[in-house]
C-alpha cells in the first residue's frame, strides 16, 4: 500500500498523544522505517501491524482502531486537497458508491501501482444498500466501514449504519457484503443516471439500427445474452480478427469487479462500471517475438461499451491496460456505443 494511508494513522496518533507517541509506536511495532512518503509503496502488513500495537497499548479492540482510522480518512483527505474529488463522485451517497471504482482508476495517474479494492452495489432501495466489498487484503473491513460512515456524514449529510457479513475468501480475494442503512430519511435521489439518456434508449425503433450505424463507432462490442460477441468495431478487430461469433469470456478477462463475466450477473444492476478489462489475445500478441503492425495502433484509452436489452441499460467502462502505452502505440480515439439487444428467441 502507499504511504498516504499510513500517514493518516500517523496524524491520528500525533493529534491524540503527540509526536513522541508515534515514534514509540514505530519502535514497538518493530519497524525500521521512521519516515513514510505519500507516494511510496510499503508492505500491506505495515498499517495492520501499527493498528495491532496501538490497540494493545490502549487495551482496545483492533476493529475499533481500524474503524476510527477510517472515520478520520475524509478529514485527512480534505486537508490533503482531495476533498473536491470525493464530492463530485455522486449526487448522493448511492451515486458515490457506484463511482468508487472509477475514482480508484483516476488515482492511478498519481499512484500507478495502487492495488485498490473493488466495490459493487448489489441491491438498493430508498433506505438500504447492499454493497459487495472485495479486496486482496484481509482485516480492513472495519476500516472501510469507518470510511463510508464518515463520507456519508460529512459529504452527503447522511447518517448511516454499516453492518458486515462474514468475509468469504475466493482464491486471493476476500469478499464481504456490507449492509448499509440510512438512519434518517432516504437517499436524496434514487438514480444518478441521466434521464435523457435512458429516454433515448427507450425510443421505439432504436433496436432497428443496423451495421451502418454501428460502423460509426470504432471501438464497440455488441454482445448477446449468452455472451456471444455479435458485432465488433473496426478498431477492436485490430486486437483480434476472430472476435465475431466468439464467446466473450474466451477473449476477455474481468480484472475488477471480481465477478463471473456472465450477462445474468450484471443484468439486475444499475449503471455498472467495469474497470481494467484485459484481452488475453492482446497480451499474447505482445508476448510473442513477432509483434504485428496492427497492434501498434491501439492505445490504453477508455473504451465504453454498452449491453442493452428491451428493458434495461447496462453500461460498461472498459479500460485497456497500459501495455499499448509501454510499446509506444498510437491512439485511434475512444468511442461509446449505445445499442439495444433484442432478447434471444428460442
Amino acid at each position: 500500500m502507499y504511504g498516504f494511508l499510513i500517514l493518516i494513522f500517523k496524524k491520528i496518533v500525533e493529534n491524540e498523544f503527540g509526536e513522541e507517541a508515534w515514534e514509540c509506536l514505530l519502535e514497538q511495532s518493530g519497524l525500521r522505517l521512521r519516515i513514510f512518503q505519500t507516494r511510496r509503496k510499503y508492505w500491506d502488513e505495515t498499517l495492520l501491524q501499527l493498528f495491532k500495537v496501538y490497540a494493545q497499548e490502549l487495551d482496545i479492540k483492533l476493529e475499533q482502531v481500524a474503524y476510527e482510522n477510517g472515520l478520520f480518512f475524509h478529514e485527512f483527505v480534505e486537508c490533503a486537497g482531495y476533498g473536491n474529488l470525493l464530492k463530485i463522485q455522486g449526487r448522493n451517497f448511492l451515486g458515490f458508491l457506484e463511482q468508487i471504482d472509477n475514482l480508484h482508476e483516476y488515482l492511478k495517474f498519481s499512484y500507478p501501482r495502487i492495488r485498490s479494492p473493488s466495490f459493487l452495489v448489489l441491491d438498493s432501495s430508498e433506505t438500504h444498500i447492499s454493497l459487495l466489498y472485495e479486496s486482496t487484503r484481509c482485516g480492513y473491513t472495519p476500516y472501510v466501514q469507518g470510511q463510508l460512515t464518515a463520507i456519508a456524514r460529512q459529504i452527503y449529510a447522511t447518517e448511516i449504519s454499516v453492518d458486515c457479513k462474514p468475509s468469504v475468501q475466493v482464491g486471493a480475494v476476500y469478499k464481504t457484503i456490507l449492509e448499509i442503512r440510512c438512519l434518517k430519511g432516504g437517499w436524496s435521489e434514487k438514480s444518478t443516471f441521466p434521464n435523457q439518456e435512458v429516454a433515448l434508449m427507450e425510443q421505439p425503433g432504436f433496436s432497428s439500427l443496423g451495421s451502418d450505424f454501428l460502423s460509426l463507432f470504432a471501438f464497440h462490442l455488441l454482445i448477446t445474452e449468452d455472451m456471444t460477441i455479435q458485432h465488433v468495431g473496426r478498431s477492436m478487430c485490430l486486437l483480434d480478427s476472430n472476435l465475431v461469433g466468439a464467446d466473450f469470456r474466451s477473449k476477455f478477462t474481468f480484472i475488477r469487479p471480481f465477478i463471473e463475466p456472465s450477462f445474468e450477473k450484471v443484468s439486475y444492476l444499475i449503471p455498472v462500471y467495469f474497470s481494467h478489462i484485459r484481452m488475453q489475445a492482446f497480451e499474447r500478441a505482445f508476448r510473442s517475438p513477432a509483434k504485428t503492425a496492427p497492434f501498434t495502433q491501439i492505445s490504453s484509452k477508455v473504451v465504453q461499451i454498452c449491453l442493452i436489452d428491451v428493458h434495461r441499460l447496462y453500461k460498461f467502462n472498459y479500460i485497456l491496460e497500459n501495455t499499448c502505452k509501454k510499446h509506444s502505440c498510437t491512439y485511434l480515439g475512444k468511442e461509446a456505443l449505445y445499442g439495444r439487444l433484442n432478447r434471444k428467441r428460442e
